[in-house]
């Protein structure tokens, strides 16, 4: 069992979550469905490292943490990395999900 949810629809489309500390939802089957409660769903994963329950406030000075997937396996999502992930990038540049997929770096 597990509270880690990748979602591949919704608003949260793309983001890793723990839900039960983002909405006190699940837990939920490792491989089955999850689900936000607020129009996000996705696939429970088994948790590899503590999760945020929300995003990392964005970096100043028109640098962002997020990317949005226009080419690859994940197109039209958008991946924002954790702080202390990958450094802040400035807003337009290419970036990549290192998993096949690429973008630019929005707010």
């Amino acid at each position: 069992m597990t509270s880690a949810c990748q979602f591949n629809t919704g608003p949260r489309t793309g983001q890793l979550r723990d839900v039960a500390a983002l909405t006190g939802i699940g837990p939920f089957a490792v491989g089955g469905p999850c689900a936000d409660g607020a129009g996000s769903t996705g696939t429970a994963v088994a948790e590899a490292a503590p999760l945020p329950a929300t995003p990392a406030p964005p970096p100043p000075g028109g640098l962002t943490l997020a990317c949005r997937l226009t080419a690859g396996p994940r197109v039209g999502q958008t991946e924002v990395f954790m702080a202390g992930a990958v450094p802040p990038f400035p807003l337009g540049n290419v970036c990549n999900d290192g998993r096949g997929s690429t973008g630019i770096g929005v707010p």
